[in-house]
């Protein structure tokens, strides 16, 4: 696994702008957070912060998983 340039640190204003930016433009997780130069999970977790969901795109269908009895929605 890569060096996480950003681990630990608070998200910037720049970091959710570009954030948001990539999941208008349906990028997958596992390529925002390298971007971003976070974890898988730390991007979810923002996400579901900002949005109430996980939302990323996954083979471009819409599905939907339960976890522990929350809902985690993928388009």
């Amino acid at each position: 696994m890569p060096a996480l340039r950003n681990h630990g640190r608070l998200w910037s204003a720049s970091d959710i702008a570009e954030l948001k930016s990539m999941v208008a433009q349906q990028i997958e997780l596992r390529e925002i957070a390298a971007q971003l130069g976070r974890t898988e999970e730390a991007v979810a977790t923002k996400l579901y912060g900002l949005y109430g969901r996980h939302t990323t795109r996954v083979s471009g269908k819409r599905q939907q998983r339960r976890r522990n009895g929350a809902s985690f929605f993928l388009s």
